[in-house]
C-alpha cells in the first residue's frame, strides 16, 4: 500500500477537497476511509434506502481494493444513517 491519498479511478470523485481514503506512513499498514456516500461514478444517487446502502458499501470496497485490501482487512465500520426531511 502506498502512502498518501487514495482516490480510485473506478469510484466516485471525492467532493469538497476531500479524498476517498488516506494511507498513513509505510510500515503501519493503516488506511483510513471516511464519509462514503451513496453516489456512483456518474454522480447519481440510487433510489431507496437499501440501494443507497449498497452503493455506499460498493464505494468503500472500491477504496479498499485500490489499496490492495479487502473487507476482511477492516477493523471497524460505523455506519451513519440519517434521513433528510425537506
Amino acid at each position: 500500500m502506498r502512502f498518501g491519498p487514495i482516490d480510485p479511478p473506478d469510484g466516485p470523485k471525492a467532493v469538497g477537497g476531500y479524498t476517498q481514503g488516506f494511507a498513513v506512513p509505510p510500515g503501519t499498514g493503516l488506511l483510513f476511509i471516511s464519509g462514503q456516500i451513496p453516489i456512483d461514478t456518474e454522480g447519481a444517487t440510487p433510489f431507496g434506502f437499501e440501494a443507497q446502502c449498497r452503493q455506499a458499501w460498493r464505494n468503500l470496497v472500491t477504496v479498499l481494493r485500490s489499496a490492495g485490501l479487502g473487507v476482511s482487512h477492516t477493523t471497524r465500520n460505523r455506519p451513519l444513517v440519517f434521513k433528510i426531511v425537506a
